[in-house]
Order: structure tokens, then C-alpha cells, then sequence
């Protein structure tokens, strides 16, 4: 039952000719029966995507839209680096992006935290808990407004990496309808 019903969704379906004219004919655009005549036996539309479909189209779309966005820029800490994490206490992997600087970040972040386990502030042991401080959090948001610039001005000038976004954005909105 389920194996049908899928195969059901990925089919286009089709509407007969005697259904196009009944169409055309209620919308007031009836054609001539010399012209029906002439007319295709079936046309095919296109049913929406099924959700599973529409993920991966959505995910194609943002790995090639980060793609040409790096292949563009010229400075390496804004590239856009995509990877596979697994969630705190879950078996289920995720797809994650983000800029270089921002995984550079986290790096020394974690590296502040390794330096500090096994110290407190007698030097007994324990954990300070290093944490990104005002600075840090000034210098993400710097970069955030550098990063947006950056792809601002990349899709006014190239029309094929703003053809990417679009897409991107369409795909987007469309999940988030669902």
C-alpha cells in the first residue's frame, strides 16, 4: 500500500483531451474542433514535489549555490564549508554549513576549554568554563555583516550565482509551507 501510494506521487498525471476541453470551455477559451483535433492526446502535469523530494532538491540547491559562492570569493575565511554532524545524545546525522571563520572560532573556543579543564582559579582543578566573551561575540557579528555584504554584492554581479540564490530561496519557502 505505502509502495503504491509513492509510486503514485512520483507519477506525472495526465489529463485527457476531452477533460482539456471541458477546461477550456468552463474558462471560456474553447477551441474549435478542427483545432482539439490537432491538439495533443494527453498533457502531462506536474504534480507538486513529494517532501522527500523537495529536500533533496532543497539540499542540491544549497550546495551548489555555496559552491559557485566560493568559487567567487576571494577571501578563504567567508567560504561556506558544509558537513555531516551528529546532534548532542542522537543516532541521526545532520547536513550543517558555515563560514570558515565561524568553525574557527569554535576551534579556539574548544581549545580555550581544553586549557582550562583541570585548572580553576587556585590552580587545584576543576573548570572555569572559557566562554566567548563580549569581544569574540563583536567579532562574529563583524563578520556576519561582512559575510552578507559579500553575497549581497555577488548577486548583483553575477547573474548565475543570484540564479542559485533564487532557486535556493524558492525551495526554502517552499518547505517552510509545508
Amino acid at each position: 500500500m505505502i509502495t503504491r501510494d509513492i509510486s503514485r506521487q512520483r507519477k506525472k498525471h495526465t489529463l485527457s483531451l476531452s477533460a482539456l476541453v471541458l477546461i477550456l470551455h468552463m474558462t471560456g477559451s474553447l477551441v474549435t474542433t478542427s483545432q482539439a483535433q490537432n491538439a495533443p492526446e494527453e498533457i502531462e502535469a506536474e504534480k507538486p514535489m513529494s517532501m522527500t523530494k523537495l529536500r533533496r532538491e532543497f539540499n542540491r540547491a544549497r550546495e551548489a549555490m555555496f559552491d559557485r559562492f566560493n568559487e567567487l570569493n576571494d577571501d578563504e575565511r567567508f567560504d561556506i564549508k558544509c558537513k555531516y554532524v551528529k546532534r548532542w545524545q542522537s543516532k541521526i546525522r545532520e547536513r550543517v554549513c558555515g563560514p570558515a571563520y565561524f568553525a574557527t572560532a569554535q576551534n579556539e573556543q574548544a581549545n580555550l576549554m581544553l586549557r582550562d579543564i583541570g585548572k580553576d582559579a587556585d590552580g587545584v582543578g576543576g573548570f572555569a568554563g572559557a566562554s566567548i566573551g563580549g569581544a569574540g561575540v563583536a567579532q562574529m557579528d563583524y563578520m556576519d555583516r561582512q559575510l552578507k555584504e559579500k553575497m549581497e554584492r555577488l548577486v548583483r554581479q553575477n547573474e548565475g550565482f543570484k540564479q542559485l540564490v533564487d532557486r535556493y530561496n524558492v525551495l526554502q519557502e517552499e518547505m517552510a509551507s509545508r
